[in-house]
C-alpha cells in the first residue's frame, strides 16, 4: 500500500471540497496524479461518502476563512458576496501552512492576481488591500526590539525606518476608511486623486498620516534604499522616525 500517496489523496480531499465531490461522484479522472492501489481507490470513494466528510471540508474551509476575514476586513467587506467564489477558487490552487501571516498574503497576492485578469473588477480593490496587507505587515513585527535596534543602528547608508511603510490612496483616505469603519455599502462619493500615506507602527497602535507627493518621493526613495542626502536633511528624516542609518 502506498501509505504517503493515499495520505495526500485523502488531505487534498479534505483540502479541496470541489475534489472530495469529485470523488464522491466517481468521476474517471478523479484519482489521476495520484499512484494509489485499486484497494486505496476504493477505500478514498467510502470516505468521500461518508456523512462527516463534509464536516471536514466545512472545518477546514473555516480555518482558512478565519485569518483572511480577521486581517482583511475591509477588502472582504468591499468584495461582499464575491468573496465566496474568490476564496474557493484560491482554496482549490493554493495550500496552506495554516499561519495567518502567510495565509493573508498569498490571499492578496491571489486577488491582486485575479484584478489585474479583468476577471475582478473592484475600483477599491488596491488601495484597500494594499493598505491592510501594510498594516498586518507591520502588526506581525516585533516592534519593541525593531525599534530598540533602530536607534542603535549605525552606518553610511540611510534607509526607511523599519517600522514604517508608504501605502498609496486614489480615494481621500481618512474620509474612505470611516466609511468602511461603518460599513457603508460602496460606491462611495470620494474625492479623487492621488493620496499618499504612511502607516507607522508605534509602541501600541498604528498611525496613519496623509503627506504630499514630494515627501511620499523621498519615502519611496529611502525605501528602495537610493537617497542621497546631507547629513542636516538626513539628520531631519532620522528625528521624524523615517529613517535610520544601516551598514
Amino acid at each position: 500500500m502506498s501509505l504517503a500517496e493515499f495520505q495526500r489523496a485523502l488531505a487534498d480531499m479534505v483540502a479541496s471540497p470541489t475534489f472530495a465531490r469529485a470523488v464522491l461522484r466517481g468521476e474517471r479522472a478523479r484519482f489521476d496524479g495520484y499512484e494509489l492501489t485499486s484497494r486505496e481507490r476504493s477505500r478514498l470513494d467510502a470516505v468521500a461518502a461518508q456523512p462527516g466528510m463534509e464536516v471536514n471540508c466545512t472545518l477546514y474551509r473555516s480555518n482558512r476563512l478565519t485569518p483572511i476575514v480577521m486581517l482583511l476586513p475591509y477588502t472582504c467587506f468591499v468584495l461582499g458576496d464575491r468573496l465566496k467564489w474568490i476564496a474557493q477558487r484560491f482554496w482549490d490552487e493554493n495550500s496552506t501552512d495554516l499561519q495567518f501571516q502567510s495565509e493573508v498574503e498569498r490571499f492578496g497576492a491571489y486577488l491582486r492576481r485575479t484584478s489585474a485578469s479583468g476577471e475582478l473588477d473592484e475600483p477599491l480593490l488596491d488601495e484597500i488591500l494594499g493598505f491592510e496587507l501594510a498594516t498586518n505587515e507591520l502588526r506581525f513585527l516585533p516592534r519593541r526590539r525593531i525599534g530598540e535596534d533602530a536607534m542603535r543602528a549605525a552606518g553610511d547608508q540611510l534607509r526607511l525606518h523599519p517600522l514604517v511603510r508608504l501605502v498609496r490612496f486614489s480615494h481621500e483616505p481618512r474620509r474612505l476608511l470611516e466609511l468602511l469603519a461603518a460599513a457603508e455599502r460602496p460606491p462611495y462619493a470620494l474625492e479623487e486623486g492621488e493620496f499618499p500615506a504612511l502607516l507607522v507602527a508605534g509602541p501600541e497602535e498604528l498611525d496613519m498620516r496623509v503627506i504630499d507627493e514630494p515627501l511620499a518621493r523621498v519615502v519611496q526613495a529611502l525605501a528602495e534604499g537610493n537617497l542621497s542626502l546631507d547629513e542636516e536633511d538626513a539628520q531631519v528624516l532620522i528625528d521624524e522616525g523615517l529613517a535610520v542609518r544601516a551598514a
